[in-house]
């Protein structure tokens, strides 16, 4: 990231770039799961340049405008509850069927108004060429952006959403609300195509317990138990997913002097379309629970455990047991 008032003097601008590698066994981590129980594991893998954006604040801070390849899932349908959690689906709902994300950022134009502390809006414009025309806009620069003969797809979102100090047993409370739509045109399950499809989302989170010596207006301080629910709807006559639900919780500082340990559990099901013709069965469910132990400040280590009931709506389940190590530098 780049501070540009620091760099330029232009005063609340801001450059990021992220590159991203990696690299996963084509089809050796499918768990037969609609739900992705990792949400770094890709078929394939990539070598890319993920994101690379200008930021600028407006009006004393009352407006904020983004532009360039960015990660639609660091602005939209996101919950820092849910942060610690390797299920793809606690990342965002995977109702929303064309979300620009991890492994596809595209190129957008993204503005946020701030009418006071507590009320954000948000809308985007992203390029949808990923989603049915299958470019792999990670690796890509903005021409389907632009429009091309490889793709004239868009994807466009909008979110409203709370902040409040507290409300109730909850502090630093967070509700959002919003839409999607995508312009490509989708093959229905009963046979024929319809022209664009469109869903809705909605996300809740909070802390509702802190411990001793944390000031519980301080924002800043994530160490207490936070929870949060997440729903997800799509349109069932294209997606498999017609509805998401999922609820959760985490410990930031678990226990003794443990502050920069964490540990949570996450439930989340989908229900699939139903369309005969979908053929998708039962209703899959998944429940995780991880452990982030900071071994060294610069250290953690992350043991996981999930189990999924009717993966991909078949009657089988599984349990997927993994252990991630994370680096900081």
């Amino acid at each position: 990231t780049f501070d540009l008032a620091v760099l330029a003097g232009i005063e609340g601008a801001s450059a990021f770039i992220d590159f991203q590698t990696a690299d996963s066994p084509v089809d050796g981590l499918d768990t037969g799961a609609f739900q992705a129980y990792s949400n770094i594991a890709i078929d394939g893998s990539i070598t890319q340049l993920s994101q690379l954006w200008y930021e600028q604040w407006l009006f004393d801070r009352a407006v904020r405008v983004k532009l360039g390849k960015v990660d639609a899932n660091a602005e939209f349908a996101y919950l820092g509850a849910a942060g610690g959690f390797i299920n793809a689906s606690a990342g965002f709902s995977p109702a929303i069927i064309a979300l620009p994300t991890y492994p596809n950022p595209a190129t957008s134009i993204n503005a946020f108004v701030y009418p006071d502390e507590s009320i954000y809006l948000g809308a985007a414009l992203y390029d949808g060429a990923a989603t049915v025309d299958g470019v792999p806009t990670g690796s890509r620069g903005p021409a389907t952006f632009f429009s091309d003969d490889v793709s004239d797809d868009w994807f466009a979102i909008g979110e409203f959403g709370v902040t409040l100090d507290s409300v109730g047993p909850f502090a630093h409370a967070r509700a959002g609300i919003g839409f999607w739509w995508h312009s490509g045109e989708f093959a229905r399950f009963d046979g024929g195509t319809e022209d664009g499809t469109s869903g809705l989302y909605a996300i809740a989170e909070g802390r509702v317990w802190n411990p001793e010596g944390v000031d519980p207006a301080d924002g800043e301080d994530r160490r207490g138990l936070w929870v949060f629910a997440q729903f997800g709807s799509a349109d069932g006559d294209v997606s498999a997913v017609e509805r998401q639900f999922g609820l959760g919780a985490s410990l930031a500082g678990t226990f003794g002097d443990r502050d920069d340990d964490s540990c949570g559990v996450y439930l989340t099901r989908v229900d699939f379309s139903g369309e005969p013709a979908a053929a998708l069965g039962s209703d899959e469910w998944a429940i995780e629970l991880f452990y982030d132990c900071a071994i060294a400040p610069c250290v953690h280590v992350k043991p996981d455990i999930q189990w999924i009931r009717n993966a991909g709506g078949a009657d089988d389940d599984a349990l997927v047991a993994s252990l991630r190590v994370i680096l900081t530098f």
